[in-house]
């Protein structure tokens, strides 16, 4: 066990600030314990299992960071002695291994019952099977909260909250267009460095700029995808379509025309059935007839001896087409000449997660990937995406993924070297980038996860971000930290705003009172409620509606509130809607 020099084992620097005990080793557990010391202001017990290992000094040395321990599978002993896990507000399991995190949570759970529990799992099924048999917990995936900023930072969107009823998103002006709700004011603080400092009117800053530096905003939901495999297989069978084949198709096409203008000339035989006789005759599907003039005898000839020679090359042409077709679209890889569409170069967790993403949203995606059998591929192959099965760092993969054609590459594999070689060659394919709303192309996002080297390579590789997935991932790890209520967070600079749902408590100082009385709370917004009282089995109904924040509405026990606020913010309104028995 490892102790910070000057402190006793456990103990908090603060009585006034919280604590928390996180157990892991790596980026995101570091990440994380950083966000709790800086941002949220608590006192962290850290358990890794190696306390010389990289990330474990470094955590060690933040500032509130009381304990380091070493565990590599915490028992009993460890929570109840070592860590003193009754006198936690949150516990965070956050290691690498989902057997060690689901073990941890159970044995924690029987030490401290009822203790706040934030679980890192990796696997999408295990992850949904143990959520619902644990009370107050949270089971997150480091990938799948960074797919969507990921995505919104390769595309030079706005990034998209998580609210249920709102699709809303947060990004500086210039990125949002329309929709927008209300405009959040920056300015720099005692360091330098960006802090979210008012929300308008709540309260008036008369020392704020006159322009917003960040808003947010409603957006409508993306269009349902269409059916790519259709698209796909069609588009495979037009590009089948050779020089010889167009030729043999006029050659038909212009004497089926010539015979039903010879035959129209009859005057008791009109154009539609002129053009008839001409189509079967063409086709090859006349029948003799000795009582036709001599014109329809010769028409009739004519355009059987052409069929003869011109209908077998248009159907070996079209069945070439359909089988490669078929082939194509069986093996992987762009079988259409692809445009403005997204790369996404690894086929892991991360990039998997990316994928679906972009699928989801309608936007055209090839993949790339070394392995025939890596793990996103049948998902790709579920999905109809096509993949290129090559070297992302090799100019011919990535041309063969028509990255030249490309609105942006992200390189995501698990080594920092693959990706920054994959994201120098997208560099030389791409085109020019341009970077201005309702026109950003071009831009290469790299999976780095050291923070000073990303920055670095940011500056030498142009028109390209560097994030990891613990980069986005953390700050949500640390918000589900706080409590039940905290649904997302909007990150600005190093500080964030928290996405809450507050329920509104029988004997609270908010009941009785209209929404207005929040407007003196200092850096809190409503965004809306749900009203939502207990059925007759005592239970709530999750599903209801988000409802507008109406200033005369009187909140009553069963609402609950949804706001968007800074960590003081949201503790003073916590205090209005909680009993004193319930507050933090």
């Amino acid at each position: 066990m490892g102790t910070v020099s000057g402190m006793s084992p456990g103990v908090r620097t603060d009585p006034s600030r919280r604590r928390f005990v996180v157990m892991g080793d790596g980026p995101l557990p570091y990440r994380l314990v950083l966000a709790l010391t800086t941002r949220y202001e608590g006192d962290v017990v850290v358990i890794t299992p190696d306390p010389d290992a990289k990330y474990s000094r470094k955590m060690a040395r933040l500032p509130h960071v009381v304990d380091v321990v070493h565990a590599a599978r915490p028992g009993e002993r460890t929570f109840r002695e070592k860590v003193r896990l009754a006198e936690a507000d949150a516990l965070a399991l956050v290691s690498d291994d989902d057997a060690g995190n689901l073990e941890a949570a159970l044995v924690a759970r029987e030490v401290t019952p009822g203790i706040r529990l934030v679980i890192r799992v990796f696997d999408n099924w295990l992850r949904r099977g143990i959520a619902p048999h644990l009370d107050n917990c949270e089971v997150l995936s480091d990938a799948k909260l960074a797919a969507p900023a990921l995505v919104a930072t390769a595309l030079g969107e706005p990034s998209r909250l998580n609210l249920r009823g709102l699709d809303l998103v947060a990004g500086h002006p210039r990125a949002v267009q329309d929709g927008v709700l209300f405009p959040l004011f920056g300015v720099r603080d005692v360091d330098g460095e960006p802090s979210v400092r008012a929300l308008p009117d709540y309260p008036p800053d008369a020392g704020r700029p006159a322009t917003p530096t960040l808003v947010l905003a409603t957006r409508d939901p993306d269009p349902p995808t269409s059916d790519r495999r259709v698209r796909r297989i069609v588009g495979v069978v037009l590009r089948g379509i050779g020089p010889s084949l167009l030729i043999s198709l006029a050659v038909l096409t212009v004497l089926i025309a010539a015979g039903a203008t010879v035959l129209a000339l009859d005057p008791q035989t009109g154009w539609a059935t002129a053009l008839y006789s001409a189509l079967l005759f063409g086709l090859g599907g006349a029948d003799p007839d000795d009582k036709a003039t001599e014109r329809v005898h010769a028409v009739q000839v004519a355009l059987t001896i052409v069929s003869v020679a011109v209908i077998p090359a248009v159907t070996a042409g079209v069945v070439d087409s359909i089988v490669r077709a078929r082939l194509e679209t069986a093996v992987g890889g762009p079988v259409l000449p692809v445009t403005d569409h997204v790369v996404v170069v690894g086929l892991g967790e991360l990039g998997t997660r990316v994928l679906r993403e972009l699928h989801d949203r309608g936007i055209e995606v090839v993949a790339v990937d070394h392995a025939r059998d890596a793990r996103g591929v049948g998902v790709a192959r579920d999905l109809h995406v096509p993949v290129v099965v090559g070297d992302g760092r090799r100019l011919t993969t990535l041309d063969q993924a028509r990255v030249g054609h490309a609105r942006a590459v992200l390189a995501l594999t698990g080594d920092d070297l693959v990706n920054i070689a994959s994201a120098a060659s997208a560099r030389q394919l791409l085109p020019n980038p341009v970077e201005e709303p309702g026109n950003f192309r071009g831009r290469v996002v790299m999976r780095l996860f050291e923070d000073d080297f990303a920055r670095r390579m940011e500056r030498f590789i142009p028109a390209s971000r560097s994030r990891s997935a613990t980069f986005h991932a953390a700050p949500a790890f640390a918000a589900a930290m706080l409590g039940p209520w905290v649904i997302d967070a909007v990150h600005y600079g190093d500080r964030v705003l928290l996405v809450a749902e507050l329920p509104v408590r029988q004997g609270s100082e908010a009941v009785g009172q209209p929404l207005r009385a929040l407007h003196r709370l200092s850096y809190v917004r409503v965004l809306g409620l749900r009203r939502n009282p207990p059925r007759h089995d005592g239970e709530q109904d999750l599903d209801a509606p988000l409802l507008p924040a109406d200033d005369d509405h009187e909140m009553a026990p069963g609402d609950r509130l949804v706001v968007v606020s800074t960590r003081q913010g949201l503790e003073r309104l916590q205090e209005m809607t909680a009993p004193p028995s319930l507050r933090l």
